[in-house]
């Protein structure tokens, strides 16, 4: 078995969540064991890590219509000075804000592209796909700047250019504020982005109506925006049935009720750490159950189609054979005779044998060039880390080419006890999460599953 080398995003991770999150810290554990199988398998070289398809940093974004509505609100929960706030009125780009204790700097947005541990990792390549030669404008998209603020500490903070109907209308700024919608732990959204009632707004309400995370969503409600039960009947007739409202007025100072209800929002950020802690482990679960429903399947898929390809095309081939030796034994006759001669009859079937077996190899290699460009595209569309047409091209070799085989290279009963063990501990991960939260007095007893029978009846 090939040692997997521990990536280097899991080591920092790790030494990251070893001061303060002991379950965090142990999923690395998992992740690393996920990475081993997979390694195995095929589906990852030795650099990449399934750990960075997700942002370890919980995330919190605001977004709204009017780009003043959001900076002020930067302005009372990070102290911007009035300066930048007045410059992020319009700003054009989506900020990430991250903490530094010395340093106020911008960066442009290929330092989030680039950056495996930031929420805009490689979003280039997805808006190449849905506007060619834009994925190499990422900076005119994208921004990353440093904050001193506590609130900013072990956090990061994207702050959205103004959302309307027009703005929504671009492919790009859809893909990026879907993006945000879908990795932060809260969002804040000031509801003059409802103003309007038409497509793009629709299919922003369908995009927050994917989520429907209870506590993913506070929507915002300034004094002139329309009354909530106006907004909340927008909302729910999107299919939107989650989120909490406050009444928020933008004026500077704050009064007493919006000073209370700028409070209530910092200690919501303040908890976004226990969110992002839960959808680690939730994504961990999704991937290991991705790994066993999805990727497997398309693969055995792949396969079992291969296989009766090629199977078919041989058969074309022995079919064309028989025509031509009845073809011989009705014009002139003899050759059944010769066929069954003891000496040589053997040496015709050698041939034969000697003609299908480059045949039918020769069919295998021209089918599988097919269905690996097949698998590559199913792993673009489906935004995979792992490369299914790897382990799709273990099976090329002559021998795997002549079995009947269609179960993938290594995804044997062996490999399935491993799921099923790294499900359980991600399960008692959950566990431990609850109890260091103070979820129950005494802590859970994860369950023995040595000898639990596996999806066949088999005892493991």
């Amino acid at each position: 078995m090939l040692k997997k080398p521990q990536s280097k995003l899991l080591v920092n991770i790790e030494q990251h969540f070893a001061q303060y999150n002991s379950a965090l810290q142990q999923a690395v554990k998992v992740f690393q064991d996920l990475d081993q199988l997979e390694y195995e398998l095929g589906l990852l070289d030795e650099e990449q890590t399934t750990a960075s398809q997700y942002s370890w940093w919980p995330i919190v974004g605001v977004m709204g219509g009017d780009g003043r509505d959001t900076a002020w609100l930067l302005e009372q929960l990070l102290d911007v000075t009035e300066t930048d706030a007045q410059q992020s009125n319009y700003h054009p780009k989506f900020t990430v804000l991250q903490y530094h204790k010395d340093t106020t700097i911008a960066l442009p947005g290929t330092a989030l592209d680039v950056d495996y541990r930031l929420p805009f990792y490689e979003i280039s390549k997805r808006i190449e796909r849905i506007a060619p030669g834009e994925g190499h404008n990422i900076n005119a998209y994208l921004e990353l700047k440093s904050n001193g603020h506590e609130r900013l500490k072990n956090r990061l903070l994207i702050h959205a250019p103004p959302l309307t109907h027009t703005s929504l209308s671009d492919p790009i700024t859809r893909l990026l504020t879907e993006h945000v919608l879908e990795t932060a732990d809260l969002v804040l959204i000031f509801c003059d982005i409802f103003k309007h009632d038409d497509v793009p707004i629709a299919q922003f309400c369908q995009a927050i109506a994917a989520q429907q995370d209870s506590d993913k969503f506070i929507f915002l409600v300034n004094e002139t925006d329309a009354s909530i039960e106006a907004i909340q009947q927008q909302l729910v007739s999107a299919g939107v049935r989650a989120g909490q409202f406050m009444v928020l007025h933008s004026q500077t100072p704050p009064t007493a009720e919006t000073q209370t209800t700028l409070d209530s929002i910092a200690r919501r950020v303040a908890q976004v750490g226990h969110y992002r802690s839960y959808r680690i482990l939730h994504y961990l679960e999704m991937h290991i159950d991705h790994l066993q429903n999805t990727i497997i399947p398309e693969v055995t898929d792949a396969l079992s189609v291969w296989k009766e390809r090629s199977h078919f095309s041989s058969l074309i081939v022995i079919g064309l054979l028989v025509t031509l030796i009845l073809m011989i034994e009705i014009n002139i006759g003899g050759f059944l005779d010769l066929a069954l001669d003891p000496i040589i009859g053997p040496i015709i079937l050698l041939v034969i044998i000697g003609i299908m077996i480059p045949t039918h190899l020769a069919f295998s290699r021209f089918h599988a060039k097919w269905l690996i460009n097949r698998l590559e595209k199913r792993q673009k569309n489906l935004r995979m880390l792992e490369n299914m047409a790897t382990l799709f091209e273990k099976h090329l070799s002559p021998m795997r080419m002549l079995l009947p085989v269609t179960t993938p290279l290594g995804w044997n009963q062996s490999a399935k006890r491993r799921v099923a063990k790294l499900l359980d501990k991600t399960h008692g991960l959950v566990l431990l999460l609850n109890d260091s939260f103070g979820v129950f007095t005494t802590p859970a007893t994860p369950p023995d599953h040595t000898s639990r029978p596996d999806q066949h009846g088999q005892e493991q």
